[in-house]
């Protein structure tokens, strides 16, 4: 060990420099640096440092950015706007939200009646007063650098200038969507007591929701990038839950990104290779699955005591591996391999912990570009050895949740025709094509419903290896595929969400 220990203290001394024949890893230390900074998201830090300084422009410039710095969030505090219908009580949920996060709750209905102001009858309130009092209240929660919750404003454009002429911007625009009838019927509720609120006259309700629709849309229009529309139709925990899950989120990079390891799991009659692909088509990686690729190369993990011959894979596969690999090489070293490269192809892959998976993984387009993988890994084990490798850790993981009863249904009129390959899901109109469609055994819904089973099974093992934590997305896909796919991508492209308040940041 004191061999080893010498030889990592080379070149660290001035008694001992460093020599010709050290060559540092370049590529090693560009990967670390670059993981380094995403992780830490430090392009954003910058871009929230540089913006403070622009909108700011304070006499002390080291010493404002030190503030910055010292805020609980380092992405800078958290200024959320709640809008929603009037009537809707918006309170009832933007005061658990400030308190949750630590905000200061600013309610421009809440200072007008602070200043005096019989809201009862009040149809719209004076714009330049309720804009006075607003802006004053975010200015010194501005200059103590706390982040805040406003409620109620702004309501319409000229509202709209004031936050802009004073370089406000929030960071979260949360809008709570109901019908009017909802409103009505709440209020209605609260007239006879069934509900907590205040009453309003139904004539000045009216009113007020007559403006409001007509100068919401115009007011809001501007933050639209940074709008999430939530349904407050449904119970309040649910509401709240989402509203706190929209806050954690952070909005899309402008800095440089790595690229994508995302590893999308989920049980059979999901869909998961189509999403996989058409994720892997929008960020411009590599879609990788990894049951056809298992099939093409046979194990997925060639034990050292196997030999191709003993595992049946057959030379057609051998040869695709040779070509991998003679591809690879000459792309590295710009030079042509050699015929002994070729014949230990399959060594390669044999080397390898992760099988042909580690290998396609490994490739110069999967490197430069990132990739997207799905159907692999499937057991813990698979998983603990993709994690193991740092070039490989992914970096995304989604877990598309589905009931057995889904499954069995998508894949009920799946059949596939034995001549070209071709998946249909419905009865084609061709006599001849029909009478060669034949219907997987694995389809079958008893087939189906015992791989959900195993699924389930193995999924906790698999996470507790690949890694949990804001890096894991469960996401409901008994819903429309579409909207399935929105949110995949979603959480596959922007940052880790916010830590829970009290978590390490």
């Amino acid at each position: 060990w004191l061999k080893e220990l010498k030889m990592a203290l080379l070149g660290t001394t001035l008694d001992d420099p460093v020599t010709k024949e050290q060559k540092p890893d370049l590529k090693a230390s560009l990967h670390e640096i670059t993981e380094y900074f995403h992780s830490q998201n430090a392009y954003d830090l910058f871009d929230y440092l540089l913006k403070e300084l622009l909108t700011e422009q304070p006499d002390d410039p080291l010493e404002h950015m030190i503030k910055c710095l010292q805020t609980e969030y380092p992405s800078g505090p958290l200024k959320i706007i709640v809008a929603s219908v009037p009537g809707l009580g918006r309170r009832r949920f933007s005061e658990p939200l400030a308190e949750h996060f630590g905000l200061t709750h600013i309610s421009a209905g809440q200072l007008l009646e602070e200043s005096g102001q019989d809201t009862t009858d009040l149809s719209f309130a004076d714009e330049e007063k309720v804009s006075e009092l607003v802006m004053e209240r975010i200015q010194q929660a501005m200059e103590s650098m706390e982040g805040w919750v406003l409620e109620g404003f702004p309501r319409t454009r000229k509202q709209l200038s004031y936050l802009r002429e004073k370089s406000v911007l929030p960071s979260h625009v949360l809008l709570l969507k109901v019908p009017e009838e909802f409103v009505v019927a709440r209020n209605d509720l609260i007239r006879e007591g069934g509900a907590e609120g205040n009453e309003t006259r139904p004539e000045i309700l009216r009113q007020r929701l007559d403006l409001y629709a007509c100068h919401n849309s115009s007011a809001l229009e501007v933050y639209k990038s940074k709008m999430f529309v939530i349904d407050a139709s449904r119970d309040h925990d649910l509401v709240s839950a989402d509203m706190t899950s929209c806050v954690r989120k952070l909005p899309r990079s402008r800095g440089p990104q790595i690229p994508p390891r995302a590893v999308l799991l989920a049980p059979r009659g999901v869909g998961v290779r189509e999403h996989a692909s058409r994720l892997a088509v929008r960020l411009g990686a590599v879609f990788i699955d990894g049951t056809q690729l298992m099939k093409t190369f046979g194990s997925p993990r060639w034990s050292s005591a196997s030999r191709p011959s003993d595992l049946n894979v057959s030379a057609p596969r051998l040869s695709v591996v040779r070509e991998m690999v003679r591809k690879s090489r000459k792309s590295r070293m710009r030079s042509k391999s050699t015929t002994m490269e070729m014949k230990n192809a399959e060594a390669c892959v044999l080397e390898d912990p992760l099988g042909a998976i580690g290998l396609r993984l490994r490739q110069p387009d999967c490197v430069r570009h990132g990739w997207v993988l799905c159907n692999y890994p499937g057991t813990s084990e698979q998983a603990k050895l993709l994690s193991a490798d740092p070039s490989l850790t992914p970096l995304r993981i989604v877990v598309l949740s589905a009931f057995c009863e889904t499954c069995v249904s998508r894949l009920r009129q799946r059949q596939t025709d034995c001549v070209t390959g071709t998946v249909w899901t419905t009865r084609p109109k061709s006599e001849i094509i029909r009478k060669r469609l034949r219907r997987d055994p694995m389809d079958l819904p008893a087939a189906v419903a015992q791989q959900h089973a195993d699924y389930l099974t193995a999924l906790p093992g698999i996470l507790a290896n690949l890694g949990a934590g804001d890096k894991v997305a469960t996401i409901n896909a008994d819903r429309v595929p579409e909207a399935v796919f929105l949110d995949v991508a979603d959480f596959v492209e922007r940052p880790l969400p916010l830590p829970e308040r009290g978590e390490e940041t």
